[in-house]
Parts: C-alpha cells; structure tokens; sequence
C-alpha cells in the first residue's frame, strides 16, 4: 500500500487524536454537573421543606453520588488517554507513515504533553465554583464546534492535495515525494495548531474564574488568531474568506 493510501487512511485517525481529548474535557464539565442538578431538583420537590435533617441527609447522599460520578469519568478518562497514546504510537511505528517526518514529530509532541494538557484542564474545571461550571461547559462547547469546523476543512483541503498528487503525479516518483513532503508539514502544521488550540482553551477555562466579561468578549478574537494559524499553513486568500464567512454563520 502507498504512501497515500496510508495517509487517507490515518485521517480519521488524526482527528480523532486532535478531538477527543477536548471531548473528554466537555464530558467532566458537563456530565456529573448534569445529573447532580437534575436529581437535586426532583429529589427537592419530595421532601418536605419543615424536615430539615432530611434534607442534610439527602444533600449528603447527593454529594456521594456526584463523587462517585466523577470517579467514573476518571476511569473514562484515563482509559481514553491511554488508548489515544497507544493509537498516536501505532501510527508513528507505521513502516509508510514513518515517511511523513513533519507528521511524527507534531505527533510525538501531543503525546509527550497530552496527559497533562488533559489533567490541567480537568482540574480548572473542578476548581471552578458550581454556580460557573455551566459557563465552563458552554465554554469548552462553543470553542470546540468553531475550531472543529476550522480543523476539517484544513483537513479537507489535505486530503484534496494528496489525491490531486496521487492522480497527477501517480508514476512520478520524485514529484510525489516533493509534493507529499509539502502536505506532511500542512497536516503537522494542523496538528501544532490543535496543541495550541487545547493550550489556549485551559487558558480560557482559567481566566473564567477571574473574569467572566473578558471572557465573552474575547470569543471572537480567539477564532481570529486561529483562522490566522490556519492560513500559515498555505490557505489561499479565498479559502480564509469562506473559513471565517462559514464561522460567521454558526455564530449566528
């Protein structure tokens, strides 16, 4: 199998790897939050208000199930990481794929730090107060469905290169290697810009302990500094413009 053939076939791969560390962020925002509230909203309209220890000991059972939940997302957690490493390290081993130098590297990085990334952010999320973590939800959320949409289409544009090479330059060896050496630094270049996109986020989930206002107003700018990597990868002038047209819309 070529080259390019292995390639189109690590693409899902590659946006599994970039996304679902960012997933399991959303999942320990949103989750334990989401089932503690509702049963405390159900388990409040049983009991009667006079019956205050009954209250404190409902309260306290809550407070064990909410613990138990989070330990559950632990488990999730780490078990995730763990198989999105082993699956970063399969590719790196691949004979083909060992070919894309630019790729390996960007990979090897994510690896090195995704665990850390992943806890840094899980932790800010813990520490921010119960009366927030629906801001930090929406957070992560947002932020991840507007650089998502940015990433596939990098990644769209990819793949449309390296068939255009497949069929253009199928029995030219040399021109293959030139022109895949040139789509191997875009997909590295798109995977840097992941890394710095989850770096960004905990920055994000920080500064929404300190300040909620700044955070709002910075949403914009966050996607203009990502559009701005995003056409340090070889994007022509038009493509930016559909890019941030297309993030326009899902705004609105």
């Amino acid at each position: 199998m070529g080259i390019t053939s292995k390639i189109f076939g690590m693409f899902d791969k590659l946006d599994d790897i970039i996304y679902a560390p960012v997933k399991l962020a959303t999942d320990w925002a949103s989750e334990p939050l989401r089932r503690w509230e509702y049963q405390r909203e159900i388990g409040k309209i049983n009991i009667d208000a006079e019956n205050k220890q009954k209250e404190k000991e409902y309260n306290l059972n809550l407070e064990l199930k909410r613990q138990e939940a989070d330990i559950d997302l632990q488990i999730k957690k780490e078990t995730e990481i763990v198989r999105i490493i082993a699956e970063i390290e399969e590719c790196r081993k691949d004979s083909e794929f060992e070919r894309m130098k630019a790729v390996s590297e960007a990979m090897m990085r994510l690896q090195r730090e995704l665990t850390q990334l992943n806890v840094d952010a899980i932790n800010m999320i813990g520490s921010i107060q119960l009366g927030l973590r629906k801001q930090a939800q929406d957070l992560v959320y947002e932020r991840t469905i507007k650089y998502k949409e940015l990433q596939d289409a990098a990644m769209q544009e990819a793949m449309k290169d390296l068939m255009r090479i497949e069929k253009e330059f199928g029995d030219n060896e040399l021109s293959k290697k030139i022109l895949i050496n040139a789509v191997d630094q875009r997909l590295a270049n798109i995977i840097n810009t992941a890394h710095n996109f989850l770096l960004e986020l905990n920055s994000d989930i920080k500064l929404l302990n300190q300040n909620i206002d700044i955070l709002t107003s910075s949403g914009q700018k966050f996607i203009e500094r990502h559009l701005s990597q995003f056409h340090s990868l070889g994007f022509s002038k038009e493509e930016i413009k559909k890019l941030r047209s297309s993030n326009t819309e899902v705004s609105n």
